[in-house]
Parts: structure tokens; sequence; C-alpha cells
């Protein structure tokens, strides 16, 4: 997974939206959303598994993210691996967790993505 989210730093997280524990998405005040998803079918004994977490008291009307941390761990075997994403925002901390492995060793749906979707009219440029 690359590394885009330094497009992050300056902007402002405006809210949550959970769409399922499949979808998740981080709301930024420049229209753009920070995506997370897994597979919600995954082989005979895998897992997909992904964590969006809000610290008590985040003010979604007053922060500005200063730093963001990435992580990513894939195991060669077994198709396994995680991912983590921390967002630094004023004196709070969001986390985005994720891990992901396949029971059978053939890997068939087992995945987890974190991707920054930009507003349209950035896109175009």
């Amino acid at each position: 997974m690359e590394n885009t989210f330094d497009y992050l730093i300056g902007k402002s997280v405006t809210g949550l939206e959970v769409k399922s524990d499949y979808e998740q998405y981080i709301l930024i005040n420049d229209g753009s959303k920070l995506q997370v998803t897994c597979a919600e079918y995954v082989d005979c004994c895998g897992y997909n598994d992904i964590e969006v977490t809000i610290p008590d008291g985040f003010d979604f009307n007053d922060n500005l993210i200063t730093k963001v941390e990435f992580e990513e761990d894939d195991e060669d075997w077994g198709d396994c691996g995680s991912v983590k994403l921390g967002i630094f925002a004023n004196d709070k901390n969001i986390t985005v967790e994720g891990s992901y492995g396949s029971g059978s060793g053939w890997g068939y749906g087992q995945y987890v993505e974190i991707e920054v979707i930009k507003p349209k009219k950035e896109v175009e440029q």
C-alpha cells in the first residue's frame, strides 16, 4: 500500500462515516475522505478486521492534523499482514488499524486497504 497520507497534514477531521464493519470513512474538511475497507468474505479460515478509534472528547469542529504515521507489516507466508495509521490532531490521536490473514494459505479475499479519496476538483487538475 502506497503511503499518500501526508496529504492530510494541515487539514481537519470533520467526521466519521461507518457504512459497515467492512467500510468506514474519516471525513476531511476539504471534501476528501480517508477510506478504510476490508473484504466482507474471506476463505475458509481467513479473517479481515478494521477498526477506527476516535478518542473521547475529540472535537470535529476544531482540530488540525499535524502528523501522520503509517506502518505496514506483510507476512510472506499465509497471506497475512497488518496496517496501522495514526492521525495526530491537536492533542488527540485517531488510530486506524487493520489485520488480515488466510486460513487456507490461498489468500482468497484477505486484504485491508486505507486510501485517501481526494475531492473530484483536485483529481481533475
